[in-house]
């Protein structure tokens, strides 16, 4: 599991959102024994854990760009 986190890492916000659209679409497809589908749920809650800190680490970078394109400009 570490070493999927460590390749995960690596991975494009794109690329990652893309998987959990595939682990959504499975889950509901349906069909899937238990373990398949808790499997396909714990990998989609890391992954939706992953996607929100990119997210909330791009929207500080931007909150910082803008603040010092505000400082400059004064």
């Amino acid at each position: 599991m570490s070493r999927q986190k460590k390749t995960r890492k690596k991975e494009s916000f794109e690329d990652k959102l893309s998987r959990l659209e595939k682990i959504v679409e499975e889950l509901e497809r349906g069909g899937l024994d238990l373990d398949r589908a808790m499997q396909l749920f714990r990998e989609g809650t890391q992954l939706v854990n992953e996607l929100s800190e990119m997210l909330r680490e791009a929207e500080l970078e931007v909150e910082n760009m803008e603040s010092n394109f505000l400082d400059r400009k004064s």
